[in-house]
């Protein structure tokens, strides 16, 4: 009979630890009254951790700092205790959160109008920065790291140019380095839908040479690359995931790392005759956040101001048949 088992049907939230389905019954139930039985919860996504009874305390407070920049914000990046501001006068201010009272000012390469510099990327280290100008014009900027309650005054880092790379950057996929290592190795999403890998040194040999940047790919459509990111799975797998306002781009394949220290080119170059897998989407702006969590990697696709689309994929798991050639 249609109807029979109404009320009883499985629960969509078959992970043990998962409480919402129960949560939920709670909450619609006439009968039971529980502190967390509240049906704004069902509106707002948002069911406390383990049952607890949900608090009018907000997650997040807004409050003054006592520090005044000298200009206005253009950008700003925090990562591992480091805050960064770009300044409209090009300037950088670095801020410790462990030593605030340690303000340190990069002055700026160029004054504006002739160098105008309005974004800034900075790797989870927070030890190299990297900013952009509508000019095409970017420089590293290494940023040592201070020892653990050390009082310390830092060295003022200074501005080193990208040599032979002009070229306004809209996105930059950080890998992992080890602390006792200056180096790292990074793509580079431009505006026109080319990517770039390179590789940056803290030490002022390695900006001797002429180019530290190399293409590697071009995607189908000449759009600018929003986000970009990269991880590596067992076996020398590397997965890349490249946006832009219309579409996802995957790329797997294996790292081969050359004697000049590049690891992309192998990837990319199998693509030169196969297209990337992709998932299209019809928005008029998207950007990509990304977390790593042990061996997964979760992507965000933020589209427009409310749709959301989210992709998860476990490089241990990628199967063989999936690498191209």
């Amino acid at each position: 009979m249609p109807g029979l088992f109404q009320g009883f049907e499985p629960s969509p939230y078959n992970d043990l630890n998962d409480n919402r389905g129960e949560l939920i019954s709670q909450a619609r139930s006439p009968h039971i009254s529980t502190p967390w039985a509240d049906t704004s919860q069902l509106e707002t996504g948002y069911f406390p951790a383990n049952g607890a009874p949900q608090t009018d305390e907000p997650i997040f407070s807004l409050s003054r700092v006592q520090y005044t920049p000298p200009a206005p914000v253009v950008d700003m990046r925090v990562c591992n205790g480091l805050l960064i501001l770009l300044l409209a006068t090009n300037s950088l201010v670095l801020i410790r959160l462990a030593d605030d009272d340690n303000i340190i000012t990069i002055p700026a390469p160029r004054k504006p109008p002739e160098l105008r510099l309005t974004r800034l990327f900075l790797d989870p280290s927070g030890r190299h920065a990297v900013a952009t100008s509508i000019q095409g014009e970017n420089y590293h900027f290494y940023i040592p790291s201070a020892a653990p309650g050390s009082k310390t005054t830092q060295a003022v880092p200074k501005p080193r140019p990208l040599k032979n790379f002009k070229m306004f950057i809209e996105s930059v996929a950080w890998g992992r380095s080890p602390t006792t290592s200056r180096e790292i190795t990074l793509l580079i999403g431009g505006n026109n839908g080319t990517i770039f890998e390179a590789r940056l040194d803290g030490s002022d040999d390695f900006f001797k040479q002429n180019s530290n940047c190399q293409y590697v790919y071009r995607l189908p459509e000449a759009q600018p690359v929003t986000g970009i990111h990269f991880d590596f799975g067992l076996m020398g797998h590397i997965i890349v995931f490249a946006t832009t306002s219309t579409r996802m781009y995957t790329f797997v394949g294996a790292s081969e790392k050359k004697d000049d220290g590049r690891v992309f080119g192998g990837l990319f170059s199998s693509y030169s005759d196969t297209a990337p897998s992709e998932h299209a989407w019809s928005v008029s702006r998207s950007a990509m956040l990304t977390c790593r969590k042990r061996s997964w990697t979760f992507l965000a696709i933020f589209r427009g101001l409310s749709s959301i689309f989210t992709r998860h994929h476990r490089p241990r798991q990628i199967p063989p048949r999936s690498l191209p050639g």
